[in-house]
């Protein structure tokens, strides 16, 4: 299957050099419908080489895999209860997972179908230490959920675990409860808060570093019918602050940062459609809610596909979906919709798009399931291939649906062209070039003989003007004649078996 990995560039100004880091990574793999997993997501890093997702299959029953270096399913465990929905909730600390999820339990006449919640302890390698029903005779709470009541989670900076509960009916009183359990599953208290008037759901995000939980506020009204959503503050008793952050929020996803600020994500619907008819905006908030700053990469409007974490080395990543541009000018008869990519963007601490990479296979359709970075700095991608909620739209895309997951380097690669790239990464096995500026020949000096295989001069659009393979296992330079180049900026890179090395230089004439 031929993929198609388009980076698409924002900015011709100069770069500063970078050298990048010794990534391995591994082709994507499509796995097809019928094995399982059906999907990869909410990925968590539990050693140096075994990245923890949850999966899932078509027959109900969700599993959590453990991935070793090699993107290969190293351990499995399965739940042996039917999923109540797609809600879940894991976190993995001192060396054990704690996996919560809502079970289905079947209608009993009387009894419709109703759902109960199974909190599940696992060791690293996930095999199960403990499996209970989350009843009653723990937390004073029904053991058994009416099928309207969600469930979400957020860990504390302690890793202790806070379960909430919320209704979501709209002719009666509603009421959010939170569960609170320590680190090790032990329930330690019971909060509730009753809404009788309107209807209000409160979705706590995470614990700031001030101690104070950010949370979302639901409201719904019937006149006009609507929903909004605003941003609060609460203490850990949900006692919540009487001013709102941000009224009228517009969100997918939001993360904390290291700064103590926030970073926010959600697809533009209002943004200039001659420009850019397609885009994602990603705001930054320092720790006093001002705005830093706003940006906007790629994104498709009936997607809701956003995934954002905070780069290690600095910076940030988000993944969306997003149309291949080039295929939908190729296919003017088509609906963009039709031709979505999994869209990879990385932001510096600036707002400014460092790299746009598009992974997807022509006339089909790919969306986002989970971000992480591995702990050598690789980005590790999941999500669905060929699988499109949108009608009429499976014709175009000959193979059947299925799963992705691959990992690049932390700049995109492996990738057909080479754009706005600007990171500062250690060098392990470098390389230097000289003179920079340079006129007529460019001198590159390989970090390590007989590693390279070959040596390329690419433009700012990706394009090679120039290839030669390395076949001297002593070389240590290689001399480019660039006399023929008109002045600009150009990138040079070296590649190896695993991994490759770009950098910028700069004709002056």
């Amino acid at each position: 299957m031929k993929i198609l990995l388009l980076l698409v560039l924002f900015a011709l100004s100069a770069l500063p050099p970078f050298i990048q880091a010794q990534i391995k990574t591994y082709d994507i793999k499509r796995i097809p419908a019928q094995e399982e997993p059906s999907f990869y997501g909410n990925l968590q890093q539990i050693s140096p080489t075994r990245t923890l997702a949850q999966a899932g299959n078509w027959n109900g029953y969700p599993y959590l895999i453990a991935l070793n270096s090699d993107g290969m399913i190293e351990h499995k465990w399965r739940t042996n209860f039917k999923g109540g929905d797609y809600r879940s909730y894991y976190q993995f600390a001192n060396n054990m997972l704690i996996y919560i999820r809502t079970e289905l339990v079947p209608a009993q006449m009387p009894k419709p179908q109703r759902n109960r919640l199974r909190m599940v302890i696992l060791d690293s390698n996930l095999i199960e230490r403990s499996n209970v029903v989350i009843d009653s005779t723990i937390t004073g709470y029904p053991t058994d959920l009416e099928r309207n009541i969600l469930l979400d989670a957020i860990k504390l900076l302690d890793t202790s675990i806070v379960i909430v509960l919320s209704s979501t009916s709209r002719d009666r009183e509603n009421k959010t409860t939170l569960v609170h359990f320590s680190k090790d599953g032990r329930f330690i208290n019971r909060i509730s808060k009753i809404d009788s008037n309107q209807y209000v759901s409160f979705l706590p995000l995470f614990q700031m570093q001030s101690g104070k939980i950010l949370l979302i506020r639901s409201k719904y009204t019937l006149n006009p019918e609507r929903f909004s959503n605003s941003l609060f503050m609460s203490d850990t008793a949900l006692s919540i602050d009487q001013t709102p952050i941000f009224d009228s929020l517009k969100y997918q996803v939001i993360i904390s940062t290291s700064d103590g600020g926030i970073l926010m994500a959600y697809y533009f619907y209002e943004f200039n459609q001659i420009l850019y008819p397609n885009a994602t905006a990603v705001v930054k908030y320092d720790k006093n809610f001002q705005k830093q700053w706003t940006t906007y990469v790629p994104g498709d409007l009936s997607s809701h596909d956003i995934q954002l974490i905070e780069s290690r080395t600095g910076g940030y990543y988000v993944t969306t979906s997003g149309y291949d541009t080039a295929v939908t000018k190729m296919r003017p008869d088509v609906l963009q919709r039709c031709l979505k990519d999994i869209v990879l963007s990385k932001l510096d601490t600036s707002g400014r798009i460092q790299f746009t990479a598009f992974y997807g296979s022509e006339n089909c359709t790919e969306n986002p399931f989970g971000l992480i970075q591995d702990i050598d700095g690789g980005i590790i991608i999941t999500g669905g291939y060929n699988q499109t909620i949108q009608p009429n739209c499976e014709y175009l895309c000959e193979d059947q649906s299925a799963v992705w997951l691959f990992k690049v380097d932390s700049l995109g690669g492996p990738a057909k062209k080479i754009v706005g790239v600007d990171e500062n990464v250690k060098p392990t096995i470098g390389m230097k070039l000289f003179p920079n500026p340079t006129s007529g020949m460019l001198t590159v000096e390989l970090g390590k003989a007989g590693y390279y295989s070959s040596v390329e001069i690419l433009d700012l659009l990706g394009r090679v003007l120039y290839s030669s393979p390395i076949e001297d296992s002593t070389q240590q330079l290689v001399g480019i004649d660039i006399t023929a180049y008109t002045s600009g900026n150009y990138y040079c890179r070296l590649k190896a078996p695993d991994y490759s090395i770009v950098r910028q230089f700069v004709v002056q004439r």
